[in-house]
């Protein structure tokens, strides 16, 4: 998924946000795996993928501590 938007990613649920965050940790994890083995030469796509993360990872931690209160 290429430039998630928090505002999209604050009308799932967290069922949904997790399943996104390990599809995006599965290609993070297959996008270096291609870099080490010189199929991919897309080094800045690591960089993508990690900010998908951790927009992801901040949206769940908002939702949990909503879910708190």
């Amino acid at each position: 998924m290429k430039g998630m938007k928090p505002s999209e990613l604050r009308d799932k649920n967290i069922e949904d946000l997790a399943e996104e965050l390990a599809k995006e940790r599965e290609a993070l994890y297959n996008v270096r795996r291609q870099i080490i083995f010189g199929q991919v030469k897309d080094v800045m796509s690591v960089r993508g993928h990690r900010k998908n993360i951790a927009k992801l990872m901040t949206v769940i931690t908002q939702k949990q501590r909503e879910d708190a209160q």
